[in-house]
Order: C-alpha cells, then structure tokens, then sequence
C-alpha cells in the first residue's frame, strides 16, 4: 500500500473519532500496517494510540466505528477490512518497541 491510501486511511480514522470524541481524547499516532490473512485477503491493522479515560470508549460506538470505516475506505476506493484496536498510551513505547524488534514497525512503511 502506498503512503498516499496510508494517509487517507490515517485521515478517516481520525476524522470519525474526532468528530464522535471531541475533546474527550487524544489519538496519536495512529498506525496503518497493511496485512494479508491466512486467505490471502488483505486487511489493515490499524492502531489507535489514544490518551484519555478508556471508560468513555464506547464498546457498542466501536464496534460500529468498523463498519463506518469500512464503508468510507470503500468510497476512497480503498478495498482492505479495517482491524482497528485501540492502545493506551501509557502501553504504546512499549509496544512499539517490540514491533520494530519483530519487524513489524517501521515508520517508513506504517
């Protein structure tokens, strides 16, 4: 996937948890790792480093957060399942740490 859908995918996620959680959180960074599955389906794990009281992540607002970003991708002509998950901040060095140790993170491709 080129850096330009990156951003967009970037730019929609974003926008959608803006717009729901204005000034109830912080989300950066966000990270899109382009991903094909054990069917040669491609996904994007998509991480969403958010700060804030995890309580006011709606589980139900979520889990149809997936289907809204699916249907936007769609649109900007972007055919990859969205796989978002959400990671506290204070949980994110860590984290990413251990991706670019495993390979996973690089900056100049997430």
């Amino acid at each position: 996937m080129e850096a330009a859908s990156k951003e967009k995918v970037k730019v929609i996620v974003r926008d959608m948890l803006e717009e729901r959680f204005a000034g109830e959180f912080i989300f950066d960074p966000i990270v899109v790792l382009p991903e094909i599955d054990e069917y040669g389906d491609d996904y994007l794990d998509i991480i969403i480093v958010f700060a804030g009281d995890q309580a006011n992540l709606d589980p139900s607002w979520t889990m149809r957060f997936i289907r809204r970003i699916h249907l936007q991708l769609l649109d900007a002509g972007i055919d990859a399942f969205p796989v978002p998950s959400f990671v506290v901040k204070s949980e994110w060095k860590d984290m990413e740490r251990h991706m670019k140790k495993w390979g996973r993170l690089d900056y100049a491709t997430a």
